[in-house]
């Protein structure tokens, strides 16, 4: 080969590289910008079907990667036993699915820490870990429980990947005669590679096993209450419930 053929063949490797090196730059930037855009506006749900009892919802606008759900349901628990299971942080991992078990890191306020969730995840996938700024946050008739991203200087777990958690909401509203009305959404992303027919899985199996576990574990124990829940306050400010 000679010096000419030499160079064509160099300029034809330097400008596929390039066009597809802009290309991948191209993709990453419209699914960063889409789901920042997604993060930032309000959420048009559509219902999708009703399982065991509770209504599924999903993203109108789908991004890849990304798994906003809700899911609504009313239990025949009294919302304050419901209250109290939620507060009780460490005990989660004895009910919720997946869940291998809960650190708090910084504890706030009575109604406000840092802590972290870690997920199984099936092979091959490496586990999930959730940092999340709890909030416990009382409006009204109704409770919320609030996470969001706190990953200030923190580093996931050994063999564990950080997820992407826009909004966790667990909204607990009394409907009388000891029921309640639970709305859960969850907005973010799993982090690392997942291919989309998971993600799609956990959209709709996570919400429904996560709520029949908590009905479960309540109809099986009776003692609830908690250091936490004693000293939680009932304001309303933004960090004190």
């Amino acid at each position: 080969m000679n010096y000419y053929q030499k160079t064509r063949v160099l300029e034809f490797f330097n400008k596929f590289f390039k066009y597809n090196i802009f290309n991948l730059f191209v993709v990453f930037t419209c699914i960063i910008l889409t789901s920042q855009n997604l993060y930032s506006k309000e959420i048009e749900w559509v219902f999708v079907e009703k399982k065991e009892g509770i209504e599924l919802f999903e993203c109108k606008e789908q991004v890849d990667g990304i798994a906003p759900f809700k899911a609504r349901t009313i239990l025949n628990i009294p919302h304050e036993t419901i209250v109290k299971v939620l507060t009780d942080t460490e005990k989660k991992p004895d009910w919720a699915p997946k869940l291998k078990k809960t650190k708090i890191h910084h504890q706030l306020s009575t109604n406000q820490f840092v802590y972290s969730e870690y997920y199984s995840v099936p092979f091959p996938f490496f586990d999930r870990e959730f940092c999340l700024l709890g909030t416990i946050r009382f409006e009204g008739e109704s409770v919320l429980f609030i996470g969001e991203d706190y990953k200030k200087d923190h580093k996931p777990a050994k063999n564990h990947v950080l997820a992407n958690i826009n909004k966790l909401e667990f909204k607990i509203t009394p409907k009388g005669n000891e029921k309640t009305e639970i709305e859960f959404t969850f907005i973010g992303d799993m982090g690392g590679a997942i291919p989309q027919f998971v993600i799609n899985i956990i959209q709709r199996r996570w919400p429904v096993k996560f709520l029949l576990s908590l009905s479960e574990y309540i109809a099986k124990n009776h003692n609830f209450e908690s250091e936490r829940y004693l000293k939680l306050s009932k304001g309303t400010q933004k960090g004190q419930g």
